[in-house]
């Protein structure tokens, strides 16, 4: 099973990968007719491209000016800035556009031109309306009404197919990083070409100057009447200006506001030095409380900076040397003594003394915490009163500021508005161009279109191109067995040989059935032995050779292969040819004997041996012909004497050979499987679909027929020379001498 699963994987990685071999021989199959379909694509593009009329494009090269009419400076109320993509695209757009092309019809004069004038246009050789002709057929219900044109509105219609035929032969290229345009316009005739093509840049200047003229004089009414108002919004913002002012009573409001401003900053200063003060003390005062709660030295020496003072100091040290006083007299006298209870007496009272310097330091500092805390809750009260005055202050100054703002932007605006009238009335008389010519166009020499050779070179191309396509297309859905690749990816079979096709003159025989025989140095002859090679090797182990020789369908060339492959064998082994086609019996008429005699016969039992085999000395061949046609066939073959007689014949012979009736035909061959040692399976090549190869294969084996291999029979040795370069069998004829 393991095994099955790594055949089959190879075989899917072999369907996977792309040989490229097998599609240069499908294009050299084809070859003559991919570049027949080359050649006859190239002869209609040149029968097409030379009947064409050459097209002339002419080229206008133009500058659209940086600088735009400026009528008011709120960035301009008409003018636009020419760096602006989007305007530079609305200048495409405007050469585009329709006035344009109506403007350069009617300087040029067009249609009177013959490019223009249908009257003088070449009337072709054959022309046919279908809507007019199906007009004639429908009925009256249904006919649509034909409207009679005035001449003012034909010449109408005849002016607009004008223009858009103008507008269709246009083309604008941009030039990046730059304000320069190429005007282009085609045309049959080069002259027209660089007429219509200047005149278009120069039409665009002129649009550009009636447009500027026609802004300037909007602008200076539009001025006009905006002047007035604006005198009006400047008074109306003075007034309510002054009015705020006379009410708040405010003079300088800027000096105001800097005193208080000042004032706030030294009131910040002391608050931030007494805040620090405060914090100070903060945390001696909350020491101080606790050495209150204890009434302990201990707590109070623990104060920071209580040691500090003289006094404190001094009373310290009584204390201290009181206390060694006691400590000096304890080793002499004892504790009643006198002595020592003055000793004791002298330092409790240090000791009371120096308790009570301790508590009024103490007092003095908490005296002057509160003096320092006291001072900064009145220095936070005084900056919160300067930050209102300076709240309020800011308020009017900044309605004021806003007033007066106010006033200044209206200012402003009346004294724009006032400049520029003053200036657009006085320039209202001149014109300025939106943009000047650097290349005038020339009549050019040599057309654009159509382009000869490069429509040739395109066209063999894709001639070749499809042409190729249409090769691999016919490949794809050609299902027939035509290399011996086909046989290894299609059938799935051993490969026996393959057998040149034969062509025969007029003097040799009809047909290659003793071509053995007759010439056996051929490439025929050569085959037939290759063919015998592989049977003798895949049966060497069996007893009893008994080998099936069938195909598909007829005239594959099966009784060929059997009568020169028993002759082949016959050099060797003592061979016996059965004809086994009780229907379509061929082999006694190809080796030109006949007999009533034969396998038929034999089976029903009205002959012997004797007179059913013939045998010839001069091919070292015995031959069963099939006898009289039975009515029955497939009964004869299904026979226990039909069994019998392959028995005893087996034993009589080295080699038998049996051609049978085609797989899809009858069963004939079917029924024969089940007795034979192997089974030679003829392909026809490039005419034997792989379905039906296919389908004959897979019925032998269900029968339990042992398939020893496939032939492909009739291959045209020189066409697969030319296709199938890489093929071994193309090789090996060749390079030995065998492919004549």
């Amino acid at each position: 099973m393991n095994q099955t699963l790594n055949l089959n994987t190879e075989h899917r990685f072999e369907e996977d990968t792309i040989d490229l071999r097998e599609y240069w021989s499908i294009i050299r199959r084809h070859i003559w007719g991919i570049l027949s379909l080359s050649l006859l694509l190239c002869l209609l593009a040149f029968v097409i491209i030379f009947s064409l009329k050459p097209i002339y494009e002419a080229h206008t090269t133009i500058l659209l000016e940086s600088q735009e009419a400026n009528v008011v400076s709120i960035e301009e109320v008409y003018g636009i800035n020419s760096k602006n993509m989007d305007y530079f695209y609305s200048q495409i757009e405007i050469i585009k556009s329709r006035s344009i092309a109506e403007a350069v019809v009617k300087k040029l004069n067009l249609e009177k031109h013959p490019e223009f004038d249908p009257a003088q246009q070449e009337k072709p050789f054959f022309s046919f309306n279908i809507m007019a002709f199906l007009q004639e057929f429908l009925p009256e219900s249904m006919k649509q009404p034909v409207k009679k044109l005035t001449d003012e509105e034909k010449q109408r219609r005849i002016f607009d197919d004008i223009v858009a035929q103008v507008m269709s032969q246009l083309s604008i290229t941009e030039h990046k990083k730059s304000l320069v345009l190429t005007i282009s316009f085609n045309a049959y005739s080069p002259k027209l070409a660089a007429e219509v093509a200047t005149e278009i840049a120069n039409a665009y200047i002129n649009n550009g100057f009636e447009a500027n003229l026609e802004m300037t004089e909007q602008a200076v009414g539009w001025l006009n009447e905006r002047l007035s108002g604006l005198k009006n919004n400047l008074t109306e913002a003075e007034q309510v200006l002054n009015a705020y002012r006379s009410r708040e009573n405010l003079l300088d409001v800027q000096g105001i506001e800097t005193i208080a401003a000042r004032e706030l900053e030294t009131i910040s200063k002391h608050l931030s030095e007494a805040r620090r003060e405060r914090t100070k003390l903060q945390s001696i005062y909350y020491q101080i409380q606790r050495a209150k709660k204890s009434g302990s030295i201990e707590k109070y020496e623990a104060i920071s900076g209580i040691l500090n003072s003289t006094a404190v100091q001094h009373a310290k040290d009584n204390e201290h040397d009181a206390q060694n006083a006691i400590a000096e007299l304890s080793k002499r006298y004892g504790n009643r003594h006198p002595t020592m209870q003055a000793a004791k007496a002298n330092h409790e009272k240090a000791k009371n003394s120096y308790l009570k310097l301790l508590k009024s330091v103490s007092r003095g500092i908490e005296s002057q915490y509160r003096a320092v805390k006291a001072n900064e809750v009145a220095l936070e009260k005084e900056q919160r009163r300067i930050k209102g005055e300076i709240r309020n202050i800011n308020s009017k100054s900044f309605k004021v500021t806003e007033l007066t703002r106010n006033v200044e932007t209206h200012k402003q605006i009346y004294e724009t508005f006032f400049t520029r009238l003053k200036e657009t009335s006085e320039t209202s008389g001149m014109k300025t161009a939106n943009a000047r010519i650097i290349d005038v166009a020339i009549a050019p020499e040599f057309p654009i279109k159509p382009r000869k050779k490069l429509i040739m070179l395109i066209t063999l191309i894709l001639g070749l191109a499809l042409g190729i396509l249409l090769a691999f297309m016919k490949d794809s859905l050609n299902n027939t067995i035509q290399s011996v690749e086909d046989i290894d990816k299609k059938l799935h079979v051993p490969f026996l040989g393959v057998i040149p096709q034969q062509k025969l003159k007029k003097s040799e025989l009809d047909s290659p059935l003793l071509a053995f025989y007759h010439d056996n140095k051929s490439s025929f002859s050569e085959a037939i032995r290759t063919v015998r090679t592989g049977i003798v090797m895949s049966s060497m182990n069996d007893d009893k050779k008994i080998t099936l020789i069938t195909s598909s369908v007829p005239n594959e060339g099966k009784t060929t292969v059997s009568i020169n492959l028993a002759m082949a064998l016959a050099q060797t082994e003592k061979v016996l040819l059965i004809d086994a086609d009780m229907r379509r019996p061929s082999i006694a008429k190809a080796c030109d004997f006949k007999s009533e005699n034969g396998l038929a016969t034999l089976i029903a039992g009205t002959s012997n041996i004797q007179d059913s085999i013939h045998h010839f000395e001069e091919w070292k061949l015995d031959i069963l012909p099939s006898g009289i046609v039975p009515p029955n066939p497939q009964e004869l073959l299904t026979s226990k004497q039909f069994k019998t007689l392959l028995k005893m014949l087996s034993q009589k012979y080295e080699r038998i050979i049996i051609d049978s009736a085609p797989t899809q035909a009858v069963s004939d061959a079917y029924l024969i499987s089940k007795y034979v040692t192997e089974v030679v399976y003829i392909v026809k090549a490039d005419s034997t679909a792989h379905a039906l190869a296919q389908a004959g294969l897979d019925k032998l084996k269900e029968n339990n027929g042992h398939i020893s291999g496939v032939v492909l029979n009739q291959l045209d040795m020189v066409k697969s020379g030319k296709y199938y370069s890489g093929d071994y069998y193309n090789g090996y004829y060749s390079n030995y001498g065998y492919a004549n």
